[in-house]
């Protein structure tokens, strides 16, 4: 057993696929918080330890790149999972660039994969 959190953040500015990508997550094991924003989430992040992130890139008050910039400027270091709409090839590469682990496009897999690439970086 890992001593490492296992708690998942969700930011999500969509309340129908939030409360579907907790639900999925929570189902899975996971202990699932939210933000519904940019700003709320790096109030969280700073507050509170997690195992990985699940982050959108269009949000209100503070973009997804917004956070990754902070974070990356701040040397925080956690697992990182852009899930977005943002089918741009420049998008996806400025969130790598920026210390995401992995880009996904939210039509291209079901939850069931999305909460697959979420244990890839969590140790249970």
């Amino acid at each position: 057993m890992s001593d490492k959190p296992t708690k998942i953040l969700v930011v999500e500015d969509n309340p129908t696929l939030m409360k579907a990508e907790i639900f999925a997550l929570e189902d899975a094991g996971f202990v699932v918080d939210m933000a519904k924003d940019g700003k709320e989430a790096l109030r969280k992040i700073k507050k509170n330890k997690y195992a990985v992130i699940m982050l959108d890139l269009i949000m209100p008050r503070k973009t997804g790149f917004n956070v990754l910039q902070e974070l990356y400027m701040l040397k925080i270091a956690i697992p990182i999972i852009v899930f977005s709409n943002m089918l741009e090839e420049i998008s996806k590469d400025e969130a790598l660039k920026l210390g995401a682990r992995e880009y996904i496009v939210k039509s291209d897999i079901t939850l069931d994969q999305m909460v697959e690439k979420v244990k890839k970086y969590v140790k249970k």
